[in-house]
């Protein structure tokens, strides 16, 4: 996890996205799971730094709140767009920051797809 580079550096294999689906989302909540499923404190180390570089890419929106832009597509990996749902876009943002919240107030309850394979609270 470390030799990657990742999160502070974005690589060809891991580019500009923020989502749950293959992004810095996605990241932080496997390296939480991780950390719910083996209480080992660097896991939830690394899901704070992958958190702290989501946060580092937010925009305001017009005043009206907060977007990720992110290149969600190979296809055209030079267009940036602001998606909202779960897998791509501010809900699996949010969703990912607010786990890592829960996990540092020790009161970590996850929401979970049903092929995940990580405890839905902390085993610590």
């Amino acid at each position: 996890m470390y030799e990657s580079g990742i999160p502070e550096k974005l690589t060809s294999g891991f580019w500009y996205v923020m989502c749950q689906c293959c992004g810095l989302a996605g990241v932080t909540d496997f390296f939480l799971g991780l950390w719910a499923a083996t209480g080992k404190a660097y896991y939830l180390a690394f899901a704070r730094r992958n958190a702290d570089q989501l946060l580092s890419r937010v925009t305001g929106l017009d005043d009206k709140g907060y977007c990720w832009y992110q290149a969600s597509t190979r296809i055209k990996p030079d267009v940036a767009t602001a998606e909202t749902g779960y897998m791509i876009g501010a809900d699996g943002v949010g969703a990912a920051l607010i786990h890592l919240q829960q996990a540092v107030e020790r009161k970590y309850e996850a929401i979970l797809l049903l092929d995940n394979p990580f405890p839905r609270a902390a085993r610590t």
